[in-house]
């Protein structure tokens, strides 16, 4: 089944099979990935039954970013590190998304490609609303955010985390984006530290290789 409503300026999709047993909840920060698609993935490899609850219409380098960057790219936009304020309207959001699905949901994962990845993670830092978290490819270079990431804590331990990385991703010019695996590991072994099971994957290709199949791989090893 699909059900769509509009709040707050964004749009949120919902696909489930039933509303008849509590299941978990994906909630997924879309950027240009094909949300049918990415449904469709995630359920010819996953045997949970989950309720994927889609948002798009995002500010992208507002809303998901924690704190402001000058833009990486001519011709680019600045990011306004805006993330603190879509956290507080995301928890509205899921308010109403819980009312849609007639209160099934059995607990709330956060899941994101790239600079989304990035997000499903500094969120933990803000809310407990979330008890796992999928970031794929997130964009673990922002600037200071793995320092945060070791400086700060977390509202409530999260059950499990799932991270992944495309094994291209650092060979690129970019300075700044080189640094994406070093920092990954350096996140994903703090997290083993703090004893969070952390699932790591590391895929074939760069940043934009097979981008709907590692979303639905890495919220499969997350339900699983």
């Amino acid at each position: 089944m699909k059900k769509e409503m509009d709040l707050y300026d964004k749009h949120i999709t919902l696909y489930y099979d039933s509303l008849d047993h509590v299941m978990p909840v994906i909630v997924f920060n879309a950027d240009d990935e094909n949300i049918f698609e990415i449904y469709s993935n995630i359920k010819s490899i996953c045997k949970i039954d989950f309720i994927f609850a889609a948002i798009s219409n995002i500010n992208w380098n507002n809303d998901m970013s924690p704190w402001f960057m000058e833009k990486l790219f001519k011709g680019g936009d600045d990011y306004l590190g805006e993330a603190d304020n879509y956290i507080m309207k995301l928890t509205k959001i899921i308010l109403k998304i819980n009312e849609a699905i007639n209160n099934m949901a059995e607990e709330y994962i956060l899941a994101g490609y790239s600079l989304a990845g990035l997000f499903s993670v500094y969120a933990l830092y803000k809310t407990n609303i979330f008890t796992k978290a999928v970031s794929c490819s997130g964009s673990f270079w922002y600037p200071n955010f793995l320092e945060y990431i070791q400086n700060n804590k977390m509202i409530a331990k999260p059950k499990r985390i799932y991270l992944s990385l495309g094994n291209l991703e650092s060979n690129t010019k970019n300075s700044l984006i080189r640094e994406v695996y070093n920092k990954t590991i350096a996140i994903k072994n703090h997290f083993i530290a703090l004893g969070i099971d952390t699932l790591y994957e590391e895929n074939e290709g760069n940043h934009f290789k097979d981008v709907s199949l590692r979303i639905a791989k890495g919220i499969k090893a997350i339900l699983e």
